[in-house]
C-alpha cells in the first residue's frame, strides 16, 4: 500500500511512481489518495493499467469493532513500524 494523498500523479509523487514502476520487485496492493479515488494507478501514471487500485482512504471494518492483536500487527507493519 502506497500513502500518497492529493500527489499522486504530481510532481510530488515522485516516489510513489517510482515504486509503482518496479511492479516486478514490489507488490502493492492499492494507492490512497482521496482526489483519484476508483482509477488504476498505472493509468494515472500515464502507464497503462496495472491492477493498482487508487483508494480514498484505509477502511479497516472488523466484525468484531477491534482489530486483534494481529491484525494490529499488519497494520503496523504496512505502515512502517
Amino acid at each position: 500500500m502506497i500513502y500518497c494523498e492529493v500527489n499522486f500523479g504530481a510532481i510530488y509523487g515522485r516516489t510513489a511512481k517510482g515504486l509503482l514502476l518496479n511492479l516486478e520487485k514490489y507488490r502493492f496492493v492499492s494507492v490512497i489518495d482521496n482526489k483519484k479515488t476508483g482509477c488504476d494507478a498505472g493509468t494515472v501514471q500515464g502507464n497503462g493499467l496495472n491492477g493498482v487500485l487508487i483508494c480514498r482512504d484505509l477502511d479497516l471494518a472488523p466484525p468484531s469493532g477491534m482489530l486483534s492483536i494481529a491484525e494490529r500487527g499488519v497494520v503496523l507493519e504496512l505502515v512502517g513500524f
